[in-house]
């Protein structure tokens, strides 16, 4: 269901428990047009599905985790 844009999409649909609350916030703010800033250790925007609407619809993702220091 992380696989494409319209697998995402049927997972929200059928509210699939495999989709957390982080990844609809960052689908509703890519679908918006809003860049989506990870500052949490997860893998929120690490899916095809989410990197495909990021750039179909042209917008930014980046961030991983600010307590590690790993670059964005």
């Amino acid at each position: 269901m992380h696989a494409s844009i319209e697998s995402f999409e049927k997972g929200v649909k059928d509210d699939d428990e495999a989709i957390p609350p982080s990844m609809l916030y960052a689908w509703a703010a890519l679908q918006e047009g809003i860049p989506y800033f990870n500052g949490a250790p997860n893998l929120t925007v690490d899916i095809p599905a989410m990197q495909q609407l990021a750039r179909e619809r042209q917008v930014p993702i980046m961030g991983k985790d600010y307590k590690t220091g790993r670059p964005c």
